[in-house]
């Protein structure tokens, strides 16, 4: 039963987040300043939770783990970018792309050929996916499409870090994962922070433009930070602490079953949040609520079979 309450927790924070990534591009606050400061604070509050302990200097000398620390706060940046322009819950949706990629890239890298119930839930999410583009106007869909593309390409590329190098995950111990975790999100964040914000000092001091990266400006928006550092406070570090044990709990396949559940969740916090806030909502037509039962049908499928089959040989 904790398990179960773990994982409801863990998507619940997952949905919080994309509620308040979409409200801080909605606001203005660059993506950049908003994710690196986010981490930064999240970091430092990790590394007080999980307390005085070991680090693995194999872990932390890897390339592969900075890596997958960079690769982490790439994703995390262009799902803010992919907000401005669709809905948290219509950009949750859309992120199920992923799953697909994943799904053909283990079967090029890994030789792991899809079984038959993961074919039937990617085309499942593939339909849903496509059908639900179709719904989007052809300039949003247009601006929408890279963004997603940039956060689907992190997310995949960190899936297949994880797996081709396990030394990522070197430690059995929840909290040694968590604190060096920590340290890699802090330095790796605090070192692209400051050269971010050295190069906005340098544009506002010589009055020349650095766009598309942050301006001084962008550093100095009170909101942006105070946005961030909710980010960092509240959802980023007990979303880690809960996903990490309801995994331990629950196992993989249980828990991204649950994890279907998120643009449900996230689609019910926006509009909460619409109650609050001048933030927009999109009142899903009846087609759009086809394409989110097609996705999340074919999330579910996915997993439904992966379980079966691991019983059969227990």
């Amino acid at each position: 039963m904790s398990g179960y309450l773990l994982g409801l927790s863990t998507v619940l924070l997952w949905g919080l987040y994309n509620v308040l990534a979409r409200f801080a591009g909605f606001e203005g606050a660059n993506p950049v300043v908003f994710v690196c400061f986010g981490f930064i604070v999240a970091s430092l509050v990790l590394l007080v939770v999980s307390g005085p302990g070991r680090m693995s200097m194999q872990a932390f000398r890897s390339p592969v783990t900075w890596l997958y620390g960079v690769l982490t706060l790439f994703e995390h940046i262009f799902t803010v970018y992919l907000f401005i322009y669709v809905t948290s819950a219509e950009g949750s949706l859309l992120q199920r792309f992923g799953v697909i990629l994943v799904v053909i890239f283990a079967w090029l890298f890994f030789n792991r050929r899809p079984r038959a119930m993961t074919v039937a839930g990617t085309t499942l999410i593939a339909a849903g996916c496509i059908m639900l583009l179709g719904q989007l106007d052809p300039e949003t869909m247009k601006n929408a499409m890279l963004f997603l593309l940039a956060a689907i390409f992190f997310q995949v590329t960190k899936t297949m870090v994880i797996e081709a190098h396990p030394e990522v995950n070197v430690f059995h111990g929840l909290k040694d994962r968590i604190r060096v975790t920590a340290i890699i999100s802090f330095v790796s964040c605090m070192l692209i922070f400051i050269a971010l914000a050295c190069v906005a000092a340098y544009g506002h001091f010589l009055h020349v433009s650095v766009a598309p990266l942050p301006s001084a400006a962008d550093f100095l928006r009170m909101d942006t930070l105070i946005l961030g550092g909710a980010f960092g406070v509240l959802i980023e570090p007990a979303s880690i602490f809960a996903y990490f044990y309801a995994v331990k709990h629950l196992k993989s396949e249980r828990f991204m079953a649950l994890a279907a559940l998120v643009p449900l969740i996230t689609y019910g916090l926006e509009v909460v949040a619409h109650w609050f806030t001048s933030m927009p909502v999109r009142t899903f037509s009846t087609l759009e609520w086809a394409c989110v039962a097609v996705i999340t049908l074919g999330s579910a499928v996915m997993q439904f079979k992966y379980r079966k089959r691991r019983r059969a040989i227990a």
